[in-house]
């Protein structure tokens, strides 16, 4: 029974790394940083990324050095808006995220 108990991890943690790798192999995503008129990061901006054609969003928030990633994205076009108060709100469109590549983007608010 141990044994069998034992054999059962051990195939189990040798899939795992496979299911992770296929989740993420389908995907991309969208990265960038945040900056203020002057060229400083802007920590704390919310970031909204929209998939233009099922309208499915996902929001982030710029670190303390102004950059965001929005990871696992599906293949699509989409749009980013960035806002903050104090700042005008941005938004870029037509950003393509294609399967294993990284979209970069700059946003000054």
């Amino acid at each position: 029974m141990k044994r069998a108990s034992m054999l059962a991890c051990l195939l189990l943690l040798c899939f795992v790394p496979f299911r992770i790798a296929a989740q993420t192999a389908g995907t991309g995503a969208i990265t960038g940083t945040v900056v203020d008129s002057s060229g400083a990061t802007v920590s704390g901006a919310s970031v909204t990324v929209r998939n233009s054609s099922t309208g499915e969003t996902r929001s982030v928030v710029s670190a303390s050095d102004g950059t965001f990633r929005a990871a696992l994205l599906s293949p699509a076009t989409y749009t980013v808006s960035v806002e903050k108060t104090g700042f005008k709100t941005v938004a870029q469109s037509n950003i393509q995220v294609v399967v294993t590549e990284i979209a970069k983007i700059t946003f000054t608010i």
